[in-house]
């Protein structure tokens, strides 16, 4: 199978020009073709190996002073006020924070591995940072409502984010763009959210003439399973690159798509109504029924997992199993009968799935091919005529 680690530092040789490409292409199949050691692996390490070489104490420290630099930039534009506006400064400060980061990133990205995860982390703030100049900008020159605003801020930010992601493909770009695409349904659906069910006077009421929350139910519930399935396809794009960057950006899109679905089903199931005459929030859907689509959608997830050998869909997966029985418990067993017994089931519920998830991550794992190195794609299977 191979060792991350050592492609990782095969690759770092050959960039700083140790080694030429042939003795590094030699050095990669003979890694690959190295055998795993039994009992070697460590879920937390193979984690850790997930997002590269370890973190070392120089990139820790760099990555908290950025944060503390920031920190006190922001700090200082808080008290700033351009043109009676204090959405310009905003503005303003955001768009020298792009620049800044887009600058050290381009720097960084030609460096060691260590320096292109750091290029990465770069260019995902200034994605958010993006966003943020926009929303201060639209703020400052239009008189939209905060819905609107977010919608227009957050398709910036994923302009930006798809930008970074085409010139330095790594897997905290890939995490910036899956976050930018997020965000952006999420503003949609806010902005819709307003459009259709307008608020009324009253504490948790809508507008007259509003349509049933049963519709609103639907509509969220449709709403984010679509926003998965566009997710998904990106992760099976991903997978076509036939190369472990490409692998590991695939299995991130995947579990985000796995864990858009689940919460945003479990957030259309848990969605209440306000009823006047008993003074309460009451759940539009029972708790079975919501319970029961939660659970639809991580048996669909764990369909996929196995269809598509990918034990990135087992983990959204088992977050549908905890929360639908968790669920159950909270709003049946443990309401008519005492609080011992619901947490004594809650307890069997996040033991019995945790060791569930786990044995089904390893038996995807066990059935995997060789690992394929950074650079070389899967090799062809052979015409048997």
């Amino acid at each position: 199978m191979g060792d991350p680690q050592v492609i990782e530092r095969i690759a770092a040789w050959e960039a700083a020009g140790l080694i030429d490409a042939a003795v590094a292409a030699r050095l990669r199949a003979a890694e690959a073709d190295r055998p795993a050691v039994a009992g070697r692996e460590n879920p937390i390490t193979a984690a850790a190996a997930f997002f590269g070489p370890a973190v070392t104490i120089a990139e820790m420290f760099g990555y908290l002073g950025t944060a503390f630099v920031l920190a006190a930039w922001y700090t200082l534009l808080g008290r700033v006020d351009l043109f009676g506006d204090t959405n310009i400064a905003w503005a303003l400060g955001h768009a020298l924070v792009v620049v800044a980061l887009v600058l050290t990133g381009a720097r960084l990205m030609r460096g060691s591995a260590r320096a292109r995860r750091a290029a990465g982390a770069a260019f995902v703030v200034a994605a958010g940072a993006t966003m943020g100049s926009l929303n201060s900008a639209a703020d400052a020159l239009t008189a939209l409502q905060p819905e609107a605003l977010l919608v227009i801020a957050a398709a910036g930010g994923l302009v930006a984010a798809a930008a970074f992601r085409r010139l330095h493909p790594a897997l905290l770009t890939q995490l910036g763009l899956l976050a930018g695409v997020t965000t952006l349904a999420y503003a949609i659906q806010q902005w819709a959210e307003r459009a259709i069910f307008p608020p009324g006077d009253g504490f948790g009421e809508v507008a007259a003439g509003s349509p049933d929350p049963i519709v609103k139910v639907a509509l969220l519930a449709a709403w984010w399973l679509f926003v998965a399935v566009i997710v998904g396809l990106m992760g099976r794009r991903e997978a076509a690159g036939g190369t472990i960057d490409a692998d590991r950006r695939a299995a991130l899109s995947r579990a985000w798509a796995g864990f858009v679905a689940v919460l945003g089903v479990t957030a259309a199931a848990l969605i209440s109504r306000y009823d006047p005459a008993a003074d309460t929030m009451a759940r539009v859907l029972e708790p079975i029924v919501g319970d029961l689509a939660i659970l639809a959608v991580g048996g669909i997830l764990l369909e996929r997992a196995f269809r598509r050998d990918a034990s990135a869909f087992v983990y959204p997966a088992g977050l549908a199993v905890i929360v639908a029985l968790s669920d159950l418990n909270a709003s049946y067993l443990a309401r008519a009968t005492s609080t011992e017994v619901g947490l004594l089931v809650e307890g069997v519920i996040l033991l019995v799935a945790g060791f569930g998830i786990e044995r089904l991550r390893r038996r995807l794992a066990g059935g995997r091919g060789p690992m394929r190195t950074p650079t070389e794609p899967a090799a062809p299977v052979p015409n048997p005529r």
